[in-house]
């Protein structure tokens, strides 16, 4: 072989491994490295961060795709049930994608409700609701319909500054704050229940503890710990809603109603059927057996996105968007169930401060229910 086919053949050979490795003349141009189907940008990220940790995570806009943008607010509401006199099983279910009402229907219109507590002395009771006794008018949680109380968005969604919202993160807490040695009893995690269930149990009437126990995949006995169950948006949380009740006027233009209550004489408590397409999920806990004579509080904590209305002279902000189109919240809510299983519910263990942050959001009232509100809001 002379030296001139050699050096040839070297440089064919040079070029072919060139190609191989992806360079060189007549190879593709390698591709910039852009954000793929399976990964998250800045925008996702953040928001998924935001669904995991609603108590102290950032605020951001969730990426529910819309054009319409607002400003965000967390804002928290706080329950303590007595179980005086043997009311020691019972349950809480919370919609938070409404923003429900407490309190008795007008004599003509049926409210709009969306959390409910009920408490009995024993765990085969149903709830009743009839047209005599709507589900939640009791007036208490210790009567047997239960009741119906405020959404913590309520005080700022009823004021005149606010024109609608949507919920963007949200979770409900569960301590027992009893005597350590008198510890006794079941909890459970309500996960993702229908509002069809809330009617309907297994005899066609309100469920009682021990039928809603069925929707609870972790159930273990009374801890000292705080419990803490997180929502899990669904395509019927991107609607803007406000506090009235159902309209046909279209989901930025009226209301949508998770639940009407019931005219006592006149109508029974009924599933509303509202504007927007899909689901709700509901969250909460249930319990059985915890021990008499002693305390649960209840935390509600939520995360919306709210549009000023026009009067105030305030200006919506623009939503935030993904630099991926792909990236939208059931992305943000496959990576969490990918990432992090069981991310929805978790277990906050309680140091003595952390008793007495418990203590501390109690404060006098009714007997056996005591509340306290506040609010968090930053601009986006």
């Amino acid at each position: 072989m002379s030296t001139k086919q050699a050096r040839k053949r070297a440089q064919d050979q040079r070029r072919a491994a060139l190609q191989r490795a992806g360079r060189g003349r007549g190879s593709a141009r390698p591709r910039a490295k852009l954000t793929t189907a399976n990964s998250l940008d800045e925008q996702t990220t953040s928001y998924a961060k935001l669904l995991a940790n609603p108590c102290t995570g950032n605020l951001v806009q969730p990426l529910y795709g819309a054009s319409e943008g607002g400003y965000m607010a967390r804002t928290t509401r706080v329950v303590t049930l007595a179980t005086d006199n043997e009311y020691t099983h019972g349950y809480v279910v919370w919609f938070p994608d409404y923003i429900g009402i407490s309190g008795s229907s007008s004599a003509t219109t049926q409210r709009n409700v969306s959390l409910y507590i009920f408490q009995s002395t024993s765990a085969s009771t149903n709830p009743t609701n009839t047209v005599a006794e709507p589900l939640g008018q009791g007036g208490a949680t210790q009567t047997a319909t239960g009741q119906f109380i405020n959404d913590p968005m309520l005080p700022i969604a009823s004021g005149t500054l606010v024109q609608d919202c949507r919920t963007a993160a949200a979770c409900t807490k569960w301590s027992y704050t009893g005597r350590n040695d008198s510890l006794s009893g079941r909890v459970g995690y309500l996960n993702n229940v229908p509002r069809e269930a809330l009617l309907t149990g297994d005899s066609g009437l309100p469920p009682d503890v021990n039928n809603l126990m069925l929707y609870s995949d972790t159930v273990a006995r009374c801890p000292m710990d705080t419990l803490e169950n997180k929502f899990r948006p669904t395509s019927a949380s991107q609607y803007y809603r406000t506090t009235g009740t159902v309209s046909s006027d279209g989901p930025d233009l009226g209301t949508d109603c998770c639940f009407l209550a019931g005219i006592p004489g006149s109508s029974a408590t009924e599933v509303a059927q509202g504007i927007s397409s899909g689901s709700s999920n509901g969250i909460g806990f249930i319990w059985s057996g915890v021990a008499p004579d002693s305390s649960l509080v209840l935390e509600f904590l939520k995360v919306v996105e709210w549009r000023p209305d026009m009067a105030s002279t305030l200006v919506a902000p623009p939503p935030t968007s993904s630099a991926n189109g792909m990236n939208v919240v059931s992305r943000a809510i496959a990576f969490l169930d990918h990432k992090y299983p069981g991310w929805q519910r978790r277990a906050l263990h309680i140091a003595a401060s952390g008793a007495a942050r418990v203590a501390q959001l109690a404060f006098t009232g009714p007997a056996n229910l005591a509340i306290r509100t506040g609010v968090q809001m930053l601009s986006a």
